[in-house]
């Protein structure tokens, strides 16, 4: 399906959504295009609506208002790894890279129509907080594609295919690992080690791991 943008981008109204939308911005003014904050409890009218990190499902009214449609990213080869937590699930199924996908909202869970995918390598001494950089490179990446076409005049959007998946919303009780490893032998361990001065470490493919520890009575 090809979406016809009739309208020269120095004058479409842009609206950016969501916590990571410093990644998206950092896009539109790559290419000098005008934009502002969108707000979903007082919306605007407006051309696009841009979204990443947007955790709430968007109203039926927000998704129609843009004249040529709401987009959003997900960190997961959609259909698959719809809904929650994509990177930390990504991690949890051991895969070896996870992918963006830029898809035009519906009323759906993350089943809209995709623009473009983006695969990002996993490295096996990758944290969260690595995985974090790459994933915000990569959006700014995937919009600065989107808006290329954008600004070409043309959208082209596919059905998503493939068979779909959820994942579930983490709690902070999918951080407890004791029925991976011993806790009391861990446990022994890293109080042995200054998290100051000597932190504990693990090694994996010539990388220090540094594990730094902290004690909470909050038995809940």
């Amino acid at each position: 399906m090809i979406l016809k943008v009739n309208k020269h981008s120095k004058d479409l109204i842009i609206g950016v959504l969501g916590f990571r939308s410093d990644f998206i911005i950092k896009a539109l003014e790559y290419y000098n295009l005008k934009w502002s904050l969108f707000d979903p409890n007082n919306p605007h009218p407006c051309d696009l609506i841009i979204g990443s990190g947007v955790y709430n499902i968007l109203p039926d009214h927000i998704i129609s208002l843009p004249t040529f449609g709401t987009y959003i990213i997900h960190e997961t080869p959609l259909p698959e790894g719809r809904g929650h937590a994509p990177i930390q699930w990504t991690l949890s199924n051991n895969r070896s890279n996870f992918c963006l996908s830029l898809f035009k909202a519906s009323k759906g869970i993350d089943d809209g129509l995709i623009v473009y995918q983006h695969n990002i390598a996993i490295d096996d001494y990758d944290s969260c907080e690595d995985l974090e950089r790459k994933r915000g490179e990569g959006i700014t990446k995937c919009i600065l594609i989107f808006l290329k076409e954008v600004i070409d005049g043309v959208i082209v959007l596919r059905e998503q295919t493939g068979r779909s998946s959820y994942y579930k919303k983490r709690t902070p009780k999918d951080s407890c690992i004791d029925h991976i490893i011993d806790p009391k032998k861990l446990w022994g361990a890293l109080r042995l080690c200054d998290n100051n001065k000597y932190p504990a470490y693990i090694t994996i493919n010539g990388y220090k791991i540094y594990i730094k520890y902290y004690k909470d009575n909050d038995n809940k």
